[in-house]
Formats: C-alpha cells, structure tokens, sequence
C-alpha cells in the first residue's frame, strides 16, 4: 500500500533528510531572529509553506503510484487501441511493468531496453533505483543507445515508456528519442501513437487527473482536521471554559463542536470517494463546487480577519497554528475554485 511512497523517499532520501532537519530546526532559528514580529510571521509563513508542500508531495505520490490504478498496467491495452504483435519496453534501469506487460500482450514479440545514458541521466535518485534493481528481475534488458535503437525500421509496434521518457531532461535528447521510435513504428500505426507527457502542456485528461489528486489530499487534510478536533477541548480546557455557561449555551456549543467534526468527516468521504464524479460537468457537481469554495473561501477570510491578533501575537503556538490554519484554507479554497472553474460556473 506504500511501496511506491517508499521507493520515492528512498531513491531522494538526501532532500528528504535535509527538508526534515530544515523544519524541525526553523521554528527555533526563527523564533531567536532579531527581527520585527511581522517578518517573523512572514518567516513562520514561509516554513509551514514548506512543511505543507512536503506532506502534499508524499501523499499525491502515495495516491498516484500506490491508490489509482497507474502501477497495475491494465490501463495500457485501452490506451493503445490495439493489442500490438510486436513491442519494446525502455526504462533507466528500474523496470517494474514489464512482467505486467508479458502477461497483457500475451504471444507478441517483446524486447526491453535499458536506455541509461549517464552522460544524459546525472541525478543522483537515478543511480540509487539502478544501485536497488541490480540483481532483481528485469525482464532481461538490453543495453542500448537511444539515439540508435537495434531494431529494424517498421517492424515495432507499441513503443513503451513507462515512467521513463521523463529521465531524458533536454530537448535534444527527447528529440533523438522521439525521432527513432517513429522510425521503428510501421505506417499503418502511425496515426495510433498515443500522446505522452513530454510534450508541451497538460492534456485534458491530465489535468483532470492533476485536479482529482488535488481533491483527494484535501480529502485527506479533512480527515486530518476530524482528528484534531478530537484533542480540542482538552488542549483548550472546555470542561472548564463550558461550566460558566448556561445548561442550554452549554449544549447548544457542544452539539454544534460535533456536527462540525461531522461535516468534516463527511468532506473527507465526499472527496475521497467521489473526487472522479465532482470534475464531471454536471448541475450537481457545479452546485456542490459553488458551495465548498464559498464555505471555504468564506473560512480563509475569518482566518485572517475574525480572529482578533491578540489571540496569537506573542504566542509561539498560536502563531504556528495560525500560519498553518491560513495556508491550509488558502490551499483548500484554491483546489475548489480550480475545480469548479474546470467544469464552469455556468453551461
């Protein structure tokens, strides 16, 4: 349910090292700045951005590679359009769809290609993936120069580069790719080659996926959000807050504190289980998008402009919570607006 999490931490554990040492560090550094309360707020600011943007990353991962169906490969025959008779498959050294590929295209000729070129590939993440698959299974890759493919002019017909063609950084390098692939396609498939992600600028659908990852990590700050509240009222003292007031103002707080974690439990669900039907152009999902942006949107403003300073000003806790909570709305409040502004406001 995480290996793909883990392999991405693992391959670039040296930035997630330092970006872990970087936030444990920076409230304390930033607290002892000789700065005006302004610029350190601004500073504080800064590092939640940065903490956020880190857990973001992890958990769009964790829903891309380990949640949707990106990393069985059963997509790949749909997006094809045909079952190929004959088929490469080229990588960087880390190969883990072609046993899935085999088993697809069943009898078709298949090779697969090791295109590692270290003059071209000089990140170190890539040496590390090659360093962890040497002495698994690679479905026997061939070494190769990707400027010179060895395969004979028209004779293959799905040129696979599953998570690959991205290690090729420079236009010149993705070019030369590009240009012999079309050489070893035969004509009549020619008008079938999928389109790829190299190219400049996001498909629809892309961006659609984009959206939809968006709206599963805010499902999951929702569900983070229900469980904080749980640990409220005793970080706040409401037993000893409530019993100045009334029975009734009493009951009346307390019912509206659970139907609020309620509500939010029941975001989370809704993005975490309907994100797909949300970005159809529908009546129902515009209502809804209309909706969550104002509810939200609505909550960034009482952020920054309800709340009285005093609450924060002065107090460490307070205004790391208060940086956080205001990036957190701005995020959430971004995603829907971005979201409703993809299937209209109005049609």
């Amino acid at each position: 349910m995480t290996r793909g999490v883990r392999q991405i931490v693992r391959f670039n554990w040296p930035f997630y090292a330092m970006a872990a040492a970087a936030l444990v560090i920076a409230p304390a550094v930033i607290m002892r700045l000789p700065v005006p309360g302004a610029a350190r707020l601004v500073l504080y600011g800064a590092a939640g951005l940065a903490g956020v943007w880190v857990i973001a990353s992890l958990v769009a991962s964790w829903l891309v590679y380990d949640r949707s169906p990106l990393m069985r490969w059963d997509w790949l025959p749909r997006a094809l359009g045909f079952t190929p008779d004959a088929w490469i498959n080229l990588h960087a050294g880390l190969d883990e769809s072609t046993p899935a590929v085999r088993a697809l295209f069943g009898a078709a000729r298949g090779r697969v290609f090791d295109m590692f070129d270290a003059r071209e590939m000089t990140e170190p993440s890539i040496a590390r993936a090659r360093r962890r698959s040497q002495g698994e299974a690679s479905g026997a890759a061939e070494p190769v120069d990707f400027h010179h493919l060895p395969v004979t002019t028209g004779t293959i017909e799905a040129a696979l580069l599953l998570l690959s063609a991205h290690e090729l950084r420079t236009d010149e390098a993705r070019t030369a790719l590009f240009t012999e692939l079309r050489r070893a396609d035969p004509v009549r498939h020619s008008r079938r080659i999928p389109d790829h992600a190299v190219r400049a600028g996001l498909r629809a659908e892309e961006a659609h996926m984009t959206l939809l990852v968006h709206l599963r990590i805010v499902g999951v700050l929702m569900a983070a959000l229900v469980v904080v509240n749980l640990f409220v009222p005793r970080r706040f003292r409401w037993r000893e807050e409530l019993a100045r007031l009334s029975l009734l103002n009493r009951q009346i707080f307390q019912v509206h504190a659970m139907f609020l974690i309620l509500l939010l439990a029941m975001f989370s669900a809704l993005l975490l289980t309907c994100g797909p039907a949300l970005l159809e152009p529908t009546r129902l999902s515009r209502a809804i998008l209309i909706g969550l942006t104002s509810f939200w949107t609505l909550r960034m403003l009482m952020q920054w402009f309800y709340y009285s300073p005093a609450i924060w000003r002065g107090h460490r806790f307070n205004t790391a919570m208060h940086c956080v909570f205001s990036l957190t709305w701005v995020y959430v409040s971004a995603v829907f607006a971005a979201a409703l502004a993809s299937v209209g406001v109005v049609r």
